[in-house]
């Protein structure tokens, strides 16, 4: 196996929990805010943000915001603000005064930001192994797979075999696969792998490599990752952290 699908191999034998984002139905849709902050004012921006998810709390807004810190690669020290909905048309119907947000975001988060980004993307959940019910967990590894122009169709019938043999053998292993929709080079795919802490990266006693070779033989199990080689282009990834004071929880 070549270097990209040893790496992934590798990624998806950490024992992992379940992340607020990937409590979602099939095919929603994730939107990701990416705020860069000015050199010495991320206590500034903070405060900033607590301030706004107060006013999303009295606008009584339906929607939760996950705040999390990139802690690692290019963008280290990058704030992430994530909401999902059920589809696009749900983005239609705000919750609250967009106006009002919009002013409210002016005063109290533009003024710390040096630069931000929005990318929206697709939870795959057909492709995606791993059951619902927890809130975000305190940390997740996410790698971003560039797929070469002509490759996608390639590239998603190797994780479809993959999650097919997960589901097969009920390996204790979750996992979640998003695409990118909007706001990024394309095709580009995400995988989240949620994580309790650092010993999470511990390899399971049944290996990837196990699991599959189990359900498919090696042979085929051969055929699935030079599927994997030949359909991605690249790779990046980056670990981040879930902030849970600087996130918004609607009241029940």
């Amino acid at each position: 196996m070549r270097k990209l699908s040893l790496l992934l191999c590798a990624v998806l034998a950490a024992f992992l929990v379940l992340p607020m984002i990937a409590q979602a139905p099939n095919t929603a849709i994730v939107r990701v805010g990416v705020y860069k902050v000015k050199s010495g004012m991320a206590a500034q921006f903070e405060a900033g943000l607590k301030k706004h998810n107060d006013f999303h709390a009295r606008q009584k807004d339906s929607k939760g915001i996950e705040t999390w810190v990139v802690q690692s690669g290019e963008n280290t020290g990058s704030y992430l603000r994530i909401v999902t909905g059920p589809n696009w048309a749900d983005y239609d119907k705000p919750t609250y005064n967009t106006a009002a947000d919009e002013a409210d975001s002016a005063t109290n988060i533009t003024p710390y930001v040096d630069s931000d980004m929005q990318e929206w993307w697709r939870f795959l959940g057909d492709v995606s192994h791993g059951p619902a019910g927890a809130g975000p967990s305190p940390m997740s590894s996410v790698l971003f797979f560039r797929i070469k122009i002509g490759h996608v169709q390639e590239f998603m019938t190797a994780i479809k075999k993959i999650t097919e043999a997960a589901r097969k053998t009920s390996w204790p292993v979750n996992y979640y696969w998003y695409r990118l929709e909007n706001g990024g080079e394309h095709p580009t795919f995400a995988l989240v792998l949620p994580r309790k802490n650092f010993a999470d990266f511990e390899e399971p006693s049944v290996t990837f490599a196990a699991m599959m070779e189990k359900t498919f033989g090696r042979a085929e199990t051969d055929t699935i990752i030079q599927s994997l080689d030949r359909s991605i282009a690249g790779q990046h990834s980056q670990m981040i952290g879930y902030r849970p004071d600087l996130s918004y929880t609607p009241a029940k």
